[in-house]
């Protein structure tokens, strides 16, 4: 059986109304993408799916948590991700351009692969900012040998200014 098969949803065998949908995000599933954003982690995706004669409204509700680099130590560590998004798919010729969350597909079109969408809005729910929810003060992830490294890198500052005496016998060319 393939394993994108649950992914696409059969659109002309679906009766109008609601159907419910509910899928499990692994890291073979971020494999598919070519350089992916995000590729690993455990997701459940709950897609809320209402057929009307016009249009279908997808509503996705996004849990789990997604490999990320801490961006204070670099290090791998799971990231908790939460995101609920609405999609409309409207019918078309096929060659409008898709808009933020308005998707067109040709009318008659007798399925709808999902894919790109869920994988979008993965990545769409990652945060800007990336470091375990700790305090200010600290990161589990980083600990103290982090900060101790961070400081080693600072220059130490220096006592006196160092002169140059090149630059002393110039002045004492100003002073004559």
């Amino acid at each position: 059986m393939d394993a994108n098969k649950g992914f696409i949803l059969p659109i002309l065998g679906l009766g109008v109304g609601i159907h419910e949908f509910d899928y499990g995000i692994d890291s073979a599933f971020f494999q598919e993408f070519e350089e992916p954003y995000v590729d690993k982690g455990d997701v459940k995706v709950h897609l809320h799916f209402d057929k009307r004669p016009e249009m279908l409204v997808l509503n996705f509700d996004i849990q789990g948590h997604v490999g990320a680099a801490c961006d204070r130590c670099l290090r791998d560590f799971p990231l908790p991700i939460d995101g609920q998004y609405r999609l409309l798919v409207k019918y078309g010729t096929g060659g409008e351009e898709t808009e933020e969350d308005i998707a067109y597909i040709p009318k008659g079109s007798p399925e709808l692969d999902i894919r790109k969408f869920i994988y979008e809005f993965i990545c769409l729910s990652v945060p800007m900012r990336k470091v375990p929810e700790e305090s200010e003060a600290g990161c589990s992830v980083c600990g103290e040998e982090g900060f101790k490294y961070l400081d080693r890198l600072q220059p130490e500052e220096e006592a006196e200014e160092k002169t140059n005496p090149i630059w002393d016998e110039l002045k004492k060319l100003n002073d004559n």
